[in-house]
C-alpha cells in the first residue's frame, strides 16, 4: 500500500528526559492547518468510517496506544501506535477506523486544511467507487 507512509520521530534524549519533534516540513509543502486529538474514554470505541479525497494528515500517538485501520480500496494494513517514535502520514484517500488498544488512549493529527465536510466520503461503497475513478 502506498498511500501512508510510517515515519519515524525525531528524539532527542538527556539527563532531563526526552523530546520528540515531528518536523512538518516534511509532509507539508506548507504550514499544517489544523490540529486536533482523539482522546478515547473506553477501549470498546472505534473512531474513523471514513476516507478523505484531498485531506493529508499526519497521525501520532500521545498517550496509550491505538490499532490504525487502513484500506486503499484494494489492500488493507493495520498499524499499532503504540509509542512516540513513529508517525503515520496519510496520503489521500483511504478508508480509515482507529481503535484504542488501551483506555485514556490519546491520538494527535495535524492537517494540511481546515475541516471541510466536503471532502469527507462517509460510505464505504462510494468510496470504492471514488478510488476506482481515481
Amino acid at each position: 500500500m502506498t498511500n501512508f507512509i510510517l515515519k519515524k520521530i525525531n528524539q532527542i534524549v538527556d539527563h532531563r528526559g526526552s523530546i520528540q519533534a515531528l518536523e512538518c516540513s516534511d509532509f507539508f509543502n506548507s504550514k499544517f492547518e489544523r490540529f486536533y486529538f482523539l482522546k478515547f474514554t473506553s477501549e470498546n470505541v472505534i473512531r474513523g468510517y471514513h476516507a478523505h479525497k484531498n485531506l493529508i494528515q499526519i497521525f501520532f500517538l500521545i498517550n496509550g496506544s491505538v490499532e490504525v485501520s487502513l484500506d486503499d480500496g484494494e489492500k488493507k494494513s493495520i498499524v499499532i501506535l503504540d509509542d512516540y517514535k513513529t508517525a503515520i502520514f496519510l496520503t489521500k484517500p483511504l478508508w480509515r477506523t482507529v481503535k484504542p488498544l488501551e483506555k485514556n488512549s490519546i491520538m494527535g493529527v495535524l492537517c494540511d486544511k481546515v475541516y471541510d465536510t466536503d471532502d469527507y466520503i462517509r460510505d464505504y461503497n462510494e468510496f470504492i467507487k471514488y478510488v476506482k475513478k481515481v
